[in-house]
């Protein structure tokens, strides 16, 4: 619409511009006619004046003037050549001339073609353009008729170039396809102009010119010119008291050149912005068609995103820091019991929901988050308003400004309630088939070791009795180590015992245990077990490490396995073993066994199974029995680390109560 309105205008525009075009070249071409007429008047007026004043001295004056008259042949009259006359010829009545002026003049032959009549007829006559004398050149003459009282007395004739009837001031640039002429009634040129060119004599009787000057002696009008076919626009102007007329002619190609430039850029200028508007028009229906089908892809991936978020009982959510205002998805109000029209809470809000038991921890989660500006997850628990409990895992992440300030924290929250259960299910499987394993490895042991070692308690309570009755020196010799077996016999005993106990359905004893010391009696034990190089290892804990919640000969059993196999791991040049304790912040114990052996294989899956076993004189229980032990006391056990020079194996244990009681 907009384009069509456009071009309406613009057609108008030059319509409008090709209308004032054509009325100035009409206007131009009457003011040209008007001064031509008035000019050629002028000059056939000042002809009569002249012819009236040479007829009044020879045909007007005394006898005896009229005798000189006879008598003289060259007229000395200066008011011929001010008058701009070439000549003069004056003749009587019956064409004899008497007398003639300038030069050259008309001669009686000239004369005699004009076929004066000396009763009827105009009493001035113009004759067509011919040549005079012996000369080439056109004159036109204009005769007058000399009338003395009442009768003709004679004719004056004057003659004049053509170009004079044209030497009139125009105001305007004459063009080279102006034009301007003066025509006989009977259809001979007096003179014509076109550019700079002038002519005389053309004949136009019956052409254009002359039917239009009939129709309209004083009128406009548009045609071809009669002599060269040009197109123009005519004026006329007709002389009243003489048989011509005059024509004068503005180009219409010429008059409209102009316009038609200026049309030419408007239709060039409106063409470009045409294109551009249509090229505007096609880019954007292409945009818009390109947005609604991106529209329509996001609609479906979002109702997508949607219905795959409701089987997977997940949703997203966005915090903004500076508003402490939290956004939530449509499926995650549903999750958490909310209307989708209320999906704008505060953080306090969003903590309400969470289990008092973890609030503590889901603070400290979120300061985490805050802290290092980077990915982040965590669970806890969350009460809905229904009463129910589900267990929620959060994964998220820290948006920064340029100066890297967190402003904002995108992230998901999944219902992994099912999650959870499966794992707590899972652990119960694989504490059950350990205990499976336990219970028949339980009573292997107990009964294949519990007969000789109480063979060996009663021998060497025997033999304790009698050392004690034979001589001091023997007494002092053999009794230490003999006590000393006598303990390790105990505690294999006790082993096998709380083995049994372990494996059993009972409650837990409720025992704590010295971290030093425990590391201490391990290392004493690898170095009685025949391991010298026990000595080197490197204890790295403090003595004012809390206590753990284990029993002491539990951990020393778990820490002999761990040690003896890092032992074993390390053969190269600087073998390094190392045992290091710390505290975390959830009051859990953390022991690290650092060794610069091997590391396990990029193949093992579960180091901690059972029977799992790199050495080929290995039972593969060590490992398994540590973790069944560290499990049962509530703690955890994993590989930290491993590879070629490093290989950390971590164990988690809950601290002890502060007013627990060491073993």
């Amino acid at each position: 619409m907009i384009l069509l309105l456009g071009w309406i205008a613009l057609l108008t525009r030059v319509d409008s511009e090709r209308e004032s075009a054509e009325s100035a070249a009409i206007t131009r071409a009457k003011d040209r006619a008007t001064l031509l007429e008035q000019h050629v008047v002028k000059t056939l007026q000042v002809a009569s004046l002249a012819s009236l004043h040479l007829g009044d001295m020879h045909f007007g004056a005394s006898a005896e003037h009229r005798k000189a008259q006879t008598n003289t042949r060259w007229i000395e009259d200066e008011a011929i050549g001010i008058a701009g006359f070439s000549g003069a010829t004056v003749a009587n009545a019956t064409g004899q001339i008497v007398a003639t002026a300038g030069g050259p003049a008309p001669r009686r032959e000239d004369l005699a073609e004009l076929k004066l009549d000396l009763v009827e007829g105009p009493d001035v006559t113009i004759g067509r353009p011919q040549p005079l004398g012996e000369t080439d050149q056109q004159y036109v003459l204009v005769v007058r008729r000399i009338k003395t009282n009442g009768s003709v007395a004679g004719f004056v004739a004057l003659s004049l170039r053509p170009e004079q009837f044209l030497n009139f001031p125009i105001r305007t640039r004459f063009e080279v396809t102006d034009l301007v002429s003066v025509i006989n009634l009977d259809g001979v040129t007096l003179a014509r102009r076109e550019g700079d060119r002038f002519s005389s004599g053309e004949n136009v009787r019956g052409r254009l010119v002359m039917r239009e000057q009939q129709r309209n002696p004083n009128g406009t009008y548009k045609g071809p010119s009669s002599l060269d076919g040009h197109v123009r626009y005519f004026s006329h102007r007709r002389l009243e008291d003489f048989p011509i007329f005059v024509t004068a002619g503005v180009s219409y190609s010429a008059a409209l050149v102009n316009a038609q430039r200026r049309a030419m850029i408007y239709f060039i200028i409106m063409t470009v912005l045409s294109g551009a508007c249509l090229l505007t028009a096609w880019i954007i229906q292409r945009e818009a068609s390109y947005r609604e089908k991106n529209s329509a892809e996001l609609a479906g991936s979002r109702k997508r995103l949607q219905e795959a978020q409701r089987v997977a009982k997940i949703g997203d959510w966005e915090y903004d820091l500076s508003r402490n205002l939290v956004t939530w998805s449509d499926q995650l109000c549903e999750m958490y019991e909310r209307s989708l029209e209320d999906d704008h809470l505060t953080l306090e809000d969003f903590a309400a929901y969470v289990h008092p038991d973890d609030i503590s921890q889901f603070e400290k989660d979120f300061q985490i988050l805050l802290g290092k500006a980077d990915h982040h997850s965590y669970e806890f628990r969350v009460i809905l308003p229904s009463g129910k409990i589900l267990c929620r895992h959060i994964n998220a992440i820290a948006t920064t400004d340029e100066a890297g300030q967190i402003i904002s924290l995108y992230g998901t929250d999944q219902d992994v309630t099912h999650l959870q259960l499966l794992r707590e299910l899972e652990n119960h499987v694989a504490h059950l088939d350990r205990q499976g394993a336990m219970s028949m490895m339980a009573g292997t042991l107990a009964h294949e070791l519990n007969q000789p070692l109480t063979a060996a308690s009663n021998y060497l309570t025997g033999s304790l009795r009698n050392a004690e009755k034979a001589n001091e020196y023997q007494g002092k010799t053999v009794l230490p180590g003999m006590k000393l077996a006598l303990d390790q016999i105990h505690d294999a005993a006790e082993i096998i015992r709380r083995v049994r106990r372990m494996v059993q359905v009972e409650d837990r004893e409720t025992k704590i245990a010295s971290l030093r010391a425990c590391v201490s009696d391990a290392v004493a034990l690898l170095q009685a077990s025949g391991y010298s190089e026990a000595k080197e290892i490197q204890i790295k804990v403090d003595p004012d490490t809390p206590e753990a919640l284990i029993a002491p000969i539990q951990l020393q059993q778990v820490l002999v396995n761990l040690l003896k196999n890092a032992l074993e791991a390390v053969h190269n040049d600087v073998p390094a073993v190392s045992v290091r304790a710390s505290c975390t912040d959830q009051k859990m114990l953390r022991i690290e066994v650092w060794d610069n052996g091997p590391g396990f294989p990029a193949t093992a899956s579960d180091v901690f199974s059972a029977f799992y076993s790199e050495k080929s004189s290995g039972t593969g229980l060590g490992l398994s029995i540590s973790r069944t032990i560290i499990e049962y006391h509530s703690g955890k056990i994993y590989v930290g680390e491993s590879g070629p020079g490093k290989t950390v194996i971590v164990i988690l244990l809950p601290m002890a109560p502060p007013d627990a009681e060491a073993a």
